[in-house]
């Protein structure tokens, strides 16, 4: 089998595995009673309620009320905590292994741009005479 074949036949496999590898769910699906758990005060939540979601960080859990304050704000600024009816919440989500080590949807778009030049040009570059 030719070089030019082989890198024919592998370089969309390489594409794939690289896909595969950075478009992992960003977020993860939890249940409600990780709102109540021991978390750190820069621990990011995403709370879904009536279809919206809320990006919260330094949550807290009282009675029938779960408030946090929204990610673009520093945890200590207490005029900018919202305050949700935990009733009311739908869902729960928390940043997958991936978002924390810094995986979000800039670094996937790129991924996907690198697979596909990968797939165009290596055929090429691995045949080029020389």
């Amino acid at each position: 089998m030719s070089l030019r074949v082989m890198a024919k036949r592998i370089s969309p496999l390489l594409a794939a595995a690289a896909l595969l590898g950075t478009s992992c769910a960003l977020w993860t699906a939890r249940p409600q009673s990780v709102l109540a758990a021991p978390h750190g005060e820069r621990d990011l939540f995403q709370v879904w309620v009536a279809g919206r979601a809320y990006l919260l960080h330094g949550l807290t859990v009282e009675g029938d009320t779960v408030s946090g304050v929204p990610e673009a704000e520093p945890t200590d600024c207490q005029a900018c905590r919202v305050r949700l009816a935990l009733a009311g919440v739908d869902s729960v989500r928390v940043p997958s292994t991936a978002k924390r080590m810094g995986l979000t949807p800039r670094t996937v778009l790129w991924s996907l741009v690198l697979s596909v030049a990968l797939v165009l040009v290596l055929p090429h570059v691995i045949a080029a005479p020389g």
